[in-house]
């Protein structure tokens, strides 16, 4: 044992051998040498803000390179280390900063903006890249720090609810890594993996052990969470020495790869170590040493140590002893103040120079864990209380039997369970909280959470008879009520004619509309009080009529209108968006149609059916002129699938909803619609009492309706101050101005839990009242009143948040609005309201069509509890199940019961079959999914429901997103509920077209059609080129993206494109063995495209056509040299390879890469954070294929010789570099059969209108058995002004519908504007065109009012 200080040892090392790498990462490496040059750097600029012995510095640093260098600046400043794991939640953060006196964080510029986040105003920031600027005078002028000075402080659980900080001081820690090099042979023959959380005690040796000789290898964020990304990092670096907790070693030896790694040392610690797993870990690693280490943070890391031999291991759960003490350190088994003698239990208590210092600023919890004990000699000594339970055989050897205590080890961390229960407790929600640890059926030990909601505080629908899933959204049961349909009529419930209606098919401008439409959640800004106004003003105002004109009773006005209230799909979501809002998004109303006197229709009534937009008749009428009238029917049934209470209160504000809907849409004809009666008459069995109920009929007519079915009022509640100083009250309006009348009435508890967050986020809510005694059609009046207010200002974002009851269940919203105002505003009658919170929102929430205000469906209380202790304790220490119970059971002396709690937890867990993932896809699936949830360690059987085990509609969108990229499959995200497990998801990908190892991707629906091999651009992922297959290959070609060899996982590049190409025949000769082939090629696979065709033709093959799209490079700034593959300082080649996934070169994220980017590692992380669902192996593959790829070019003399017999379009980008066979005395560019250039650049051709214009010209291409149409479109009409402008948009909307119609290209469509005299139309119109052709006439005209026509 050396009695040198940490400083001194590490400049032993430095002295010794300064080239040695001492720490590296996959981004580089620090000899020692540099390590102590950068260190000095940094403790300088240390000292020089006021750091010396016992300061306390804050280091914010993810595992790298700049973690060691900022662990050693601040010991030779003289301070201590505060560890601030980025990883942990930012409260937590702030507390140890506080606590521990911290006034400086030490951090990198990448994390200097979450820094700033939990360091208070008074604190200062150090930028490690900033200290490192220049050379300091001072560098070498060390602080030598006493054996008594701190060192670091380590915060773990604490029993009072907030963290302990934990004092360490330099002895301590000395005489910590004297012992593992002496003891345990850390030195400079050891590579050592720092991959423990920074802010557990454990990873401290791991970082320290540099200066013992080792060499700390930094393995990066996150890393201990992924076992398979361990392995290859250990693998990499040749790591010789892990340490583990006994949950990741199960997890490495299961791991593929594990068994290749070379180990010399394995140590596990943080949680009992069992026979079984010491004997796999043995089996795997015969050569290598295993020991059990032992030691809570309060004695300094390690204080005792068991070598396990492979003769006295069993396939049991037997636990190894903990082993025998640390030099000049004692375990003593102890009872009280009195030590027991060998062989009989009691507390551990340790005695050594490791003890810490204590706990930082709380004097009486020091005193009470660091007390004063008489040895069995009647030595008085210091002693540490660990509360662990253990026995000491005659030998010394000490074994662990317990706890003595409610503390408990989960994933090597000691947790407080009371400092879990106070926090949840904390939470306004929770009336009482019970944590109990318990065991999966492998004995992994979790933590379980069963707590009592505070009624007053968290409100939930159906109060007091509420089900189990208004506690929790894990059952589902409102998704997949959404997700049925089960408000629409089946077909054996009407036996009618079915009319299919035109307009199926959204308007890009209905959806966009449909889609703003939403019911927010998210505010980001403030809304001015006059714009609040407006928006009310607004909203009372009738609409103004979009058309000057009578509009057409018939078949098309009817299909246009009832459009706006079917769904609207979008990829990115996971159930259908509708265009009114509908209470639970049930939409359980029937919209039926009474047409009589409409063109197209037979006098009747109708069913609509929204999904199929169809009408079915169901009761034939009289004919008249009696117009159109809707009847909106409510479905109880449909709403009682998720709410038991206030079933037609919902129904009624959805009639209101879709009838503000209506007099938007209807106005826009010249409609509007009035008040009129039910059906006459409907058909016996249609409607049963018990279950429907009429809730609207109206009639469209063609007069405004200027009065509302009820008179209603607006109040406006604002929670904070506007922009235009209107501050928090209550307001009326009053001559288009807020008056106050009091303070605000709806308080965060009213609203129920689910939407609190949403309160917390609002500015303002607004209140929509109406007299009691209007009864039903008070309800129908306020849906739609909040829906004219949802749609009157496209910057405010509205959610309903409580209504009114007639059945006897009240929310508190409308409680609280009922007697504190409903008196001044409806004396004697009471009212009824509806009341919504709301606050700004951007255009980029408007125009989203994802689920992201929607989350609402997936998430209960019990999950947002969940999410909330996220932001409160580290990720081990929230209890992986959650529970909400109506009371705590307890025993007979009142106590709680927990083993009543632990066996109801443990039960469910052994309902649950627990079957592995046993073929090549359920593995990779599995894999995929466990790491979209986070789920490394725990165990994921293949018949776990996704949605049971932590997934929600984000996560679900994710997870089909990275199989489909995996897999070249097209499940829908709807898929996942249909088939919710690993067993269920990898059958389905198994009977799809592509097998896990092929390079061939479907990327269109037509498995008979013709086939079309299509290469990607550079990189080789041929997901770029799907939608551009979707939309050219209209059902008759069969489009196959050949993905580049080198992105599945274990393939390698080749390294010249004729082996690509050969590659790629063999692939071909398989999938396509006889019959013509097509080749296609985008931008650098037009190279590989060109030279498959040529390899093909050699081999006999009948090649049809080869498209070469934008084959030439996209010219980028002029630049000193060529860009140079794998040079990542080269700016050039990183804007190149930058756009393989950005697909620009003109990317928003252009100047931050150049600003953090230098070398191939940082580049993919840069990535994969960016591209979130592009996991860092895929990115690291791509980028692999690129470097290899990069500089393929063909010789002259290659190229000359390379003639094919295939014609060759060539279709090329504007901007673009000439291309590999546009080259001067290329032979080839002579056969070129087309030759067509489009006005978009090389990337923007592969979206938007550039990959229309694409599509279409690539249809017309492939088009070999149809001549090319040529279609011409001439107009004639009387003599009328049309701007130049207008012009223009009339002839792009003409050829627009011919292009679609006709499938041609845009460059063969003419269009011709003739105006004719009105003295002359008979003659040169109508006589010869519309009456001597009518045979090619599609549309007649209708001359009721024309006097002269003949």
């Amino acid at each position: 044992m050396t009695k040198s200080t940490l400083i001194q040892q590490l400049k032993e090392q430095v002295l010794r051998h300064p080239d040695r790498v001492a720490v590296s990462s996959d981004s580089g490496s620090l000899t020692f040498a540099e390590l102590w040059r950068r260190s000095g750097q940094v403790a300088a600029h240390l000292r020089k803000h006021g750091v010396k012995a016992d300061a306390v510095v804050g280091v914010f640093v993810d595992s790298s390179l700049e973690l060691e260098i900022a662990i050693w600046a601040v010991l030779r400043s003289g301070g201590a280390y505060l560890p601030l794991s980025p990883e942990y939640p930012s409260g937590r953060l702030r507390y140890a900063l506080e606590d521990s006196g911290a006034r400086i964080i030490l951090t990198t510029a990448l994390l200097e903006s979450d820094a700033r986040t939990i360091q208070s105003a008074q604190g200062a920031i150090l930028r490690i890249e900033e200290c490192l600027e220049g050379e300091s005078d001072d560098a070498e002028q060390d602080v030598n720090a006493g054996s008594n000075n701190l060192a670091y402080i380590i915060y773990t659980s604490g029993s009072t609810g907030k963290p302990k900080g934990v004092a360490i001081e330099h002895g301590s820690i000395a005489h910590q890594l004297d012992w593992l090099r002496d003891a345990m042979g850390i030195n400079e023959d050891v590579r050592i993996l720092q991959k423990t959380p920074f802010s557990f005690d454990a990873a401290q040796w791991e970082i320290l052990s540099a200066a013992l000789g080792a060499t700390v290898v930094m393995a990066g964020i996150g890393t201990y969470r992924d076992p398979s990304r361990l392995v290859e990092t250990a693998k990499r670096h040749a790591v010789t020495t892990l340490q583990c907790v006994p949950t990741l070693w199960t997890a490495l030896v299961e791991t593929d790869g594990f068994q290749d790694l070379s180990l010399a040392q394995i140590f596990s610690g943080g949680e009992a170590l069992t026979s079984r797993l010491a004997r796999n870990l043995i089996r795997v690693h015969p050569a290598a040493s295993l020991i059990n280490l032992y030691g809570p943070t309060e004695t300094t890391i390690n204080v005792s140590a068991y070598i396990v031999r492979a003769d006295e291991l069993d396939d049991t759960d037997r636990v190894l002893p903990i082993g025998f003490p640390v030099y000049h350190t004692d375990l003593i088994v102890c009872d009280g103040a009195r030590e027991l003698a060998d062989g009989e239990v009691g507390e551990l208590c340790i005695a050594g120079p490791q003890l810490a210092r204590g706990y930082i600023g709380n004097p009486e919890l020091t005193a009470a864990k660091f007390t004063m004990l008489v040895d069995a000699q009647g030595r008085e000594r210091r002693v540490y209380r660990t509360g662990d339970l253990a026995i000491k055989g005659a030998d010394g050897l000490v074994g662990f039997v317990g706890r003595v205590d409610n503390q408990v080890k989960i994933s090597g961390h000691r947790i407080e369970l009371d400092e879990i229960r106070l926090a949840i407790e904390n939470h306004r929600w929770i009336r009482r909280a019970t944590v109990v640890p318990w065991q999966t059926r492998r004995g992994t030990p979790q933590l379980a959470a069963f707590v009592e909601l505070d009624e007053t505080e968290a409100a939930l629908m159906d109060q007091n008879i509420s089900g189990s899933h208004h506690k929790s959204k894990a059952s589902r049961r409102q998704v997949n009520a959404q997700l049925s349909n089960g408000a629409f009529r089946l077909a054996d419930e009407l036996d009618g004619n079915i009319v299919s209606l035109p307009s199926r098919a959204a308007p890009e401008d209905i959806a966009t509309r449909a889609f703003a439409r939403k019911t927010y959640r998210n505010f980001r800004t403030r809304v001015r009080g006059d714009q609040i106004v407006e928006a009310i003003r607004t909203a009372q105002r009738p609409p103004l009529p979009g058309s000057t004109h009578d509009a057409t009773l018939d078949k098309t006005l009817i299909g246009r209108i009832l459009r706006w209230f079917g769904p609207f799909s979008s990829d990115t979501r996971l159930l259908p968006k509708y265009a009114y809002a509908s209470p639970g998004a049930l939409n359980a109303s029937q919209i039926f149609v009474e047409a009589n006197g409409v063109m197209g229709l037979w006098p009747g009534l109708y069913y609509f059916h929204p999904a199929d937009h169809t009408l079915t008749l169901v009761s034939p009428l009289t004919p008249s002129n009696a117009g159109i009238r809707l009847h909106i029917y409510g479905k109880r049934s449909r709403i009682r699938e998720v709410y038991s209470t206030n079933v037609d209160e919902v129904l009624y504000l959805e009639a209101g909803h879709m009838l503000g809907l209506l007099e938007e849409v209807a106005v826009e004809h010249g409609l509007y619609p009035a008040k009129a009666a039910p059906p006459h008459s409907v058909p016996a069995g249609l409607f049963s009492a018990e279950d429907y109920v009429h809730t609207l009929s109206v009639k469209l007519v063609r007069r405004v309706v200027p009065e509302p079915l009820v008179k209603s009022l607006a109040l406006v509640q604002i929670h904070e101050e506007t922009p235009d100083g209107v501050t928090p009250g209550t307001y009326r309006l009053d001559n288009d101005k807020l008056a106050p009348i009091g303070d605000p009435i709806i308080r965060r508890k009213d609203v129920i839990a689910i939407n609190q967050a949403v309160f917390d986020r609002s500015t303002f809510g607004i209140a929509l009242i109406v007299a009691k005694q209007s009864g039903w059609e008070g309800f129908v009046e306020l849906g739609r009143f909040l829906h004219r207010l949802q749609t009157s200002d496209p910057a405010i974002g509205l959610m309903s948040s409580g209504y009114s009851s007639l059945s006897g269940y009240e929310m508190a919203t409308s409680s609280r609005l009922d007697a504190l105002i409903g008196k001044d505003f409806f004396p004697g009658s009471g009212t009824i309201s509806y009341f919504a919170l709301g606050g700004g929102i951007s255009p980029a929430q408007r125009s989203s069509r994802g689920m992201e205000e929607d989350l609402v469906h997936m998430r209960g209380p019990t999950e947002i509890l969940k999410d909330d202790l996220r932001e409160l304790l580290p990720e081990y220490m929230v209890p992986s199940r959650v529970k909400v119970i109506e009371t705590t059971p307890t025993m007979p002396s009142g106590k709680i019961d927990l083993q009543s709690l632990r066996n109801l937890v443990e039960a469910e867990e052994s309902a649950r079959p627990i079957v592995p993932p046993a073929t090549r896809i359920e593995l990779e699936v599995a894999g995929i999914w466990k790491d979209i949830l986070g789920l490394q360690h725990e165990e994921l059987s293949i018949r776990d429901s996704f949605f049971d085990v932590g997934g929600n509609s984000l996560s679900a969108m994710a997870l089909i997103n990275r199989l489909n990229a995996r897999f070249g499959t097209r499940l829908p995200i709807q898929a996942l509920f249909a088939v919710p497990t690993v067993e269920a998801l990898a059958s389905a990908i198994g009977s799809g077209a592509v097998s896990h190892d092929s390079r061939l991707v479907s990327l269109n629906e037509a498995p008979e059609g013709s086939p079309i091999y299509c290469w990607p651009g550079l990189g080789g992922y041929p997901m770029s080129l799907r939608s551009l297959a979707q939309a050219a290959g209209e059902g008759s070609y069969r489009f196959l993206g050949v993905q580049a060899h080198g992105i599945n996982p274990d393939e390698v590049p080749f390294t010249t494109i004729e082996d690509m190409a050969a590659a790629d025949v063999e692939l071909i000769q398989r999938d396509h063995p006889i019959g013509p082939i097509t080749c296609m090629g985008y931008s650098f696979g037009a190279r590989v495209a060109f030279e498959t065709a040529y390899q093909l033709e050699q081999l006999g093959r009948t090649v049809d056509k080869i498209v070469l799209i934008a084959p030439g490079s996209p010219l980028q700034k002029a630049t000193a040299a060529a860009a140079e593959a794998d040079r990542f300082e080269d700016e050039r080649f990183l804007r190149i390879l930058l756009s393989v996934f950005a697909g620009t070169l003109n990317s928003p994220l252009e100047a931050q890469l150049l600003a953090s980017v230098r070398d191939e590692r940082a580049f993919i992380d840069f990535i994969s954070g960016k591209f979130s669902d592009l996991s860092s192996e895929l990115v690291a593959r791509i980028v692999t294929v690129v470097k290899a790829t990069f500089s393929f070019e063909y010789t002259f003399d290659e190229l000359n010789q390379r003639t094919v017999r295939a014609p060759i379009a060539l279709i090329k980008a504007q901007g673009d570099d000439y291309s590999f066979l546009e080259a001067a005395g290329s032979r080839v560019s002579q056969g070129f059969s087309q030759v067509i250039e489009l006005p978009h650049d090389h990337y923007s051709i592969l979206r938007g209108d550039g990959q229309t214009a694409l599509a279409q010209v690539l249809s017309d291409v492939l088009s070999t058995d149809r001549e090319i149409s040529m279609p011409h479109i001439s107009v004639k009409h009387f003599p009328a002004h049309i701007d130049e402008g207008r012009r223009k948009i009339l002839a792009d909307e003409l050829a627009s519908a011919v292009i679609k119609a006709f499938g041609c290209a845009p460059n063969v469509v003419s269009v011709a504007l003739e105006p004719v005299e009105k003295d002359n139309w008979d003659a040169l119109v109508y006589q010869p065109e519309i009456i001597g052709r009518q045979k090619f006439l599609v549309r007649e005209p209708n001359y009721a009012l024309r006097q002269n026509a003949k």
